[in-house]
């Protein structure tokens, strides 16, 4: 986890830096899954705001070009987004929405999963067991069905969670425990695993078995926080210089455009002074023209002056 965390940044450096020029090129596959990853890459830094900027670009690509596959990414993405911010009811819309695509074209492996975060949602954030039940159940005969190891194991853990806020304690205990013998050491889903064990037994009067097995929630929770703690420190990092990068190409990007404006403007500027200078050229030019031959008639006046002033004097004269 820590190594894909140090990548974070590297990858969203590159991103930034490709999604321009693929806009650019005309590529709308390339730029939307360009989209889809600088979204993804913002979600696993926990940066949500970020994340759904970037979501959402993609999201109306996906949808004006019918993409079903980035449709699923997105949807999927987004309502598992949504979740965490605790907006409830857009959550349920996008996984909904995930949830029938992967149906039609037949992505039993995410439809599975987004089952099992729909059924989280109803369970955790709207206290509809009933639902959150029907959903869990469906989502681990998905997972059976492909003999997916892990989607059984974080289904089982699902449906413990669920069991438990309906109180039904037996039912939690044997679905935890089927997930506990699979997976004794997963850092993610193992310490809720190892509580929902030992709240069930709590519950059913084996308190002997609900010491030990809040003995190991701890244990495993003691592991997770050193995890999570070493994992804050290095998101907390990363964030500073992914953000910091994307400004810098964000800037980068506008004083580029300010620079084409710039000179846009100049290549303006030259030609109307240019036009302007011609203009004054061809007003002096006709200026000259209409003087010289102004002067020129006053010469010709001047000669029938003269040889007026001439015959008068020869008619005088005779």
């Amino acid at each position: 986890m820590l190594i894909k965390q140090s990548k974070y940044a590297e990858e969203l450096e590159y991103y930034m830096k490709a999604l321009p020029l693929i806009e650019k090129s005309g590529n709308t596959k390339g730029y939307l899954k360009v989209l889809c990853n600088i979204g993804g890459v913002h979600r696993g830094l926990k940066n949500p705001t970020r994340a759904i900027h970037f979501l959402k670009r993609a999201e109306t690509i996906a949808e004006k070009e019918k993409d079903l596959g980035s449709m699923v990414q997105v949807y999927f993405d987004l309502g598992a987004i949504y979740f965490g911010e605790g907006e409830y009811n857009k959550a349920i819309e996008y996984e909904s929405k995930a949830i029938e695509i992967c149906h039609q074209t037949g992505n039993k492996s995410f439809e599975s999963v987004c089952k099992q975060v729909l059924a989280t949602i109803y369970s955790e954030g709207l206290d509809e067991n009933d639902t959150a039940l029907k959903y869990v159940n469906e989502s681990l005969e998905l997972a059976e069905e492909l003999k997916d190891q892990f989607l059984i194991f974080n289904g089982l853990g699902v449906l413990s969670n669920v069991y438990r806020k309906q109180g039904k304690y037996k039912e939690s205990e044997e679905a935890a425990f089927k997930a506990w013998e699979m997976d004794s050491t997963n850092l993610n889903m193992g310490p809720n695993i190892a509580a929902n064990i030992a709240v069930a037994n709590i519950y059913l009067g084996n308190k002997e078995k609900a010491v030990e097995f809040f003995n190991k929630n701890n244990g495993l929770i003691s592991k997770n926080t050193d995890k999570a703690y070493q994992e804050s420190l290095m998101d907390l990092e990363v964030k500073y210089e992914t953000e910091k990068k994307e400004l810098q190409i964000e800037v980068l990007e506008k004083e580029k455009q300010l620079y084409v404006w710039l000179g846009a403007a100049s290549i303006v500027i030259l030609l109307l002074a240019i036009g302007l200078l011609f203009i004054r050229h061809r007003l002096i030019t006709q200026k000259r023209e209409l003087a010289e031959q102004q002067v020129k008639q006053l010469e010709k006046e001047k000669q029938l002056v003269a040889a007026y002033a001439a015959l008068d004097g020869e008619t005088a004269e005779r």
